[in-house]
């Protein structure tokens, strides 16, 4: 195959060794590798679709290779993007019960640049889409990865829409002769959790002039719950008004509190226990807490494996066609409380006077219905299908697929080289649980439940033999009759589908009118449609699901299809070659239009590449970005997934927010958002062995695409009341009874779908849909240093410190607001920005000698105000007034050997060496799950092997 022609000497070699210090920023390792010279015929980066380009780190990109990940202990490449300075609140810690974390498992870890969001940095394959983004580790097999390369200054002119704040390619390993294995296990230091890895690689060159490359990936992980951490589980916001003992409405509509509450706890007090408080505890407002924490999940269990093979064949010396696929499947458990707080459906939920356990103490003639109430808790007969310790498991299967077709080719007759793909990706997920219909609950509250039809399920406390109200044969619940209030669930819930044509060409367009170099350009072209497939609940579209309201419109199970075709175009000019340095600019620009749901938009791209000097490469570039709202996005507004509202006020009324329905949404109205980057930097090589580079960031989004937290939504409808009728906010006084008049008479005049409310005023259902935010502001500061030097016969050392300043990191939640300071803040209260540290460093020390080498590294987070509102029930008193600072070191010992013919190497490390805890915080988790972690010190071993 003809290879694109070379430029000058002295202009491809200053890239080509420009690229080698980029490469190091992020891999010491590759400082002290002793390989031997050798020439390269094409250079092909991120960030530019032209090959072999003169000025290819005019954009700053970071290199992640195998090594990087294995020497942190990092078990994937989703674990490893949680130590990079710049990657903010990375899923690694499970936490379902606060929106503003993005309800993260702990195995769907994402790229996420500057805390900007994951839609904002585009996931790349083998430079193409993947639609299986949600999981960075389930794309390739770890063995399979050759490098990432991440562009962190956005990529929307080359790539388009999603590659607002960067752009990651994960770049597999396409040819290979051989077999090579490895393993990788590692565990906490009490054994609570344990993660395992084996995966192999193999090719082979066949006669016939086909390459095929084949790896498989095995994967497994056992849970860690909150349970096995009691000095967070002590911390734990855990307290829910909705239990079981509850709170029942007669009918005057007053609250009545089950006489069980609080009465047969003693001895179980102890919040850090498993079982603690089985009949709850009496609140001041008549409320019966339940604690629910010890089922909550920190680290989800999940197997699964990948596979991936990728052939290659070139039949004539001008075409090399490729075929790729590969496979994920992965299992993922969640563990949480036995049942779920009751919402809905009350008014069909009455308890008659006839119920042979209806309390005495309820004066009442008439019945009584749910007001703050689960059906299980910790007490009485429990359904059978929950684990040992009381817990409820519901699985999620994930299914993805992808297949990539083309090649690429020379253009007869010409220096151009062109290249076509055809792609086919697919994900999946499937549910398995349990429901509960609402027809069985009212049957059985009514004395006609169980298989015969004839028993009376108990709601009350009385249920359990420790209540002073338990009657033998009378008040007990059989277990029969609870486990016919459930069916098994089993259905798909979710799939996208990705399926795209690519067309690019590059080559040379002519000679420089400024230096001997050649102007370079790539054309192109894309086609793609992405279609999100809609799958109903069964239970909650045969109207009997008990958490959703009968009489509620059902959202349309509709498919949603976004389609796009896309042009786009980039040129390179050699402007100076002289005394005064090697100059060149790079121009490109893309077209995209998301022709069935109303989006189009041109973005530029423009970059400067100076060398005054051999040494030092100066840089700079500026960018305009948009991301397009998704198909999913733009669904109608309507019920997902649900949660409590456990605390707060309504700052319209004044009324609490306590108890109220939030659940996330689509939005039909929301817009695309548009960014600007700008970004300068160099990078300077004084010395051999010795690479600093540092970079500026300035990040600008408008009309930013975010899904607002349960108080933002109210705090918005407040701006606009407000900006409506002329008002500040230090004019408005919700305590005074004329403002909180005035402001409800407006709002029931003037209803924002994203809250429903009663008469009264009182908030009952909160739409956490995406809007679109005003703004966004990020300033940004990157440095990266690495110097590696020879001591006589000791071997060869190497330090290399890298990290991030945020200068500025800004929003604001809508037009009528005022912009808000997000940096050193842990941003709690926000669902537009992740905890952020003003700084975080790594510093890291290596050395090499023969086969053996070590490494121990430092990860430093600055610290955070402390600004939850939503504080642990009695631990208020432990709110501090900042996240402290945190150090984490991490030590890994390798050996390279021969055993049985084969190549090996065996890394033994140590994560959080000595053993630091994640600052207790009275909030959800016990501690900011979003920065810190739960699993202290972990020890781990990888075995690698290579025929």
């Amino acid at each position: 195959m003809r290879k694109p022609t070379k430029g000058r000497a002295r202009s491809l070699a200053l890239p080509l060794n420009m690229l080698g210090a980029f490469a190091l920023f992020m891999n010491p390792a590759a400082l002290f590798a002793q390989q031997a010279e050798e020439e390269i015929e094409e250079v092909v980066v991120t960030g530019s679709f032209i090959r072999n380009s003169q000025f290819t780190n005019a954009s700053p990109v970071i290199t992640i290779s195998q090594d990087d990940i294995a020497q942190t202990g990092s078990a994937n490449l989703g674990e490893y993007l949680r130590t990079m300075p710049y990657m903010e609140n990375i899923d690694t810690v499970a936490n379902i019960l606060d929106a503003q974390d993005g309800q993260q498992d702990s195995n769907s870890a994402r790229f996420n640049i500057r805390g900007l969001g994951t839609e904002s940095t585009l996931t790349l394959m083998d430079g193409r889409r993947a639609v299986n983004e949600s999981a960075v580790s389930a794309l390739l097999p770890s063995i399979a990865q050759a490098r990432v390369e991440i562009v962190v200054d956005g990529g929307a002119a080359l790539y388009g829409s999603d590659a607002v704040a960067g752009v990651a390619n994960i770049i597999p390993i396409k040819e290979y002769e051989g077999f090579k294995g490895s393993t990788y296990y590692k565990r906490d230091q009490g054994g609570d959790t344990e993660q395992f890895r084996a995966e192999f690689l193999t090719g082979k060159n066949f006669d016939f002039g086909v390459n095929w490359v084949g790896a498989f990936e095995y994967s497994k992980r056992t849970p860690l719950v909150a349970s096995e951490r009691p000095k967070y589980l002590e911390y734990y916001h855990q307290a829910s008004a909705y239990g079981n003992p509850g709170r029942f409405w007669n009918r005057f509509f007053q609250s009545v509190t089950d006489p069980s509450c609080g009465t047969f706890n003693d001895g179980n007090t102890d919040i850090t226990e498993k079982g603690n408080n089985p009949s709850g505890e009496l609140q001041p407002a008549g409320e019966c807490a339940l604690y629910f924490g010890e089922w909550q999940d920190y680290g989800r269990g999940s197997e699964g494996y990948t596979t991936f093979n990728n052939f290659t064949y070139e039949p004539t010396d001008w075409l090399k066609l490729e075929f790729q696929m590969s496979h994920n499947y992965r299992d993922s458990s969640l563990t949480t409380s036995p049942s779920s707080a009751l919402f809905t459906n009350t008014a069909d939920l009455y308890i008659p006077k006839a119920h042979p356990a209806y309390p005495a103490q309820f004066t009442s003639s008439q019945p009584v219905r749910p007001r703050q109430w689960r059906p299980f808790g910790k007490l009485g007969t429990l359904p059978s299908h929950l684990n040992g310790d009381g817990s409820s498991q519901t699985d999620y299967t994930y299914y993805a697929d992808a297949y990539k077709f083309g090649g690429q080719f020379d253009v007869v007759g010409t220096s151009w080289v062109g290249e076509a793909w055809l792609g086919y990706q697919q994900s999946r997920r499937s549910y398995h649980g349990h429901g509960m219909p609402l027809s069985r609950m009212v049957d059985a509250l009514n004395g006609q439940g169980g298989p015969n039809g004839n028993e009376w399920f108990n709601p009350f406390g009385s249920a359990d033999p420790r209540s002073p109200y338990y009657v033998e044969g009378v008040t007990n619940n059989s277990q029969e009759l609870v486990d016919y209030l459930f069916v098994t669930q089993d259905y798909e819930d979710q799939r996208d589908r990705l399926k795209y044509f690519d067309v690019v060409f590059n080559g040379e367009v002519m000679d420089s009118p400024f230096t001997d170099g050649k102007i370079l350009a790539a054309v192109g072209g894309q086609l793609r449609s992405e279609k999100n497939f809609a799958y109903a609940n069964p239970l909650e579209y045969a109207r009997d699901d008990l958490y959703t309201t009968k009489t509620s419109d059902l959202a349309l199970i509709e498919d949603r299809e976004s389609g796009v075709r896309a042009v786009f175009a980039e040129i390179e000019i050699p402007l100076m070659d002289n005394e005064f340095g090697l100059l060149g600019v790079k121009v490109a620009g893309r077209h995209e239009d998301f022709y069935n749901i109303g989006f189009s938009a041109t973005k530029p791209k423009i970059s400067l590449l100076w060398e005054p000097i051999d040494s030092l490469s100066l840089r700079a570039s500026y960018g305009e970005s948009f991301l397009a709202p998704s198909a999913r996005q733009l669904r109608p507004l309507f019920k997902d997934v649900c949660t409590e509202v456990q605390s707060g006020t309504d700052p319209l009324t004044g009324l609490t927010l306590s108890g109220a329905e939030s659940c996330s949404s689509g939005n039909p109205n929301v817009q695309a958002e548009e960014s600007e980057i700008v970004n300068v930097g160099f990078t300077w090589i004084p010395i051999d062995n010795l690479t600093i580079s540092m970079d500026y960031q300035e990040i600008e989004y408008t009309d930013r695409i975010a899904s607002l937290i349960s108080s933002e939504v109210a705090a918005r409808e407040l701006n606009v009341y407000l900006a409506a009728n002329n008002l500040s906010l230090a004019q408005f006084d919700v305590t005074d009874p004329a403002d909180a008049a005035a402001a409800l008479a407006w709002a029931l005049a003037n209803p924002t779908p994203l809250i429903t409310r009663q008469p009264s005023g009182l908030i009952t259902d909160i739409y956490r849909a995406p809007i679109n935010a005003t703004s966004q502001f990020v300033d940004v500061i990157d440095f990266r240093i690495n110097y590696s030097f020879d001591v006589n016969d000791w071997g060869r050392f190497g330090v290399g410190l890298n990290g991030n300043y945020y200068t500025r990191w800004d929003f604001s939640l809508d037009e009528f607001s005022d912009v808000i300071e997000a940096r050193g803040v842990q941003n709690a209260t926000t669902g537009l920005a992740a905890p952020l540290s003003k700084y975080k460093t790594n510093l890291n020390f290596t050395w090499y000698r023969g086969d053996h080498s070590a490494r121990l590294g430092f990860r430093y987070v600055d610290k955070m105000k402390f600004d939850e509102d939503e504080l642990t029930l009695n631990y208020g008193q432990f709110a501090p007034e900042y996240i402290r600072a945190a150090t984490t070191a991490d030590f890994s010992y390798g050996y390279s050997f021969e055993a049985y013919g084969a190549d090996s190497h065996l890394i033994f490390g140590i994560n959080n060496l000595f053993d630091r805890d994640a600052q207790r915080l009275p909030i959800r988790n016990g501690f900011e799950s979003r920065s810190g972690d739960p699993y202290g010190r972990q020890f781990y071993m990888s075995v690698d092997f290579e025929l």
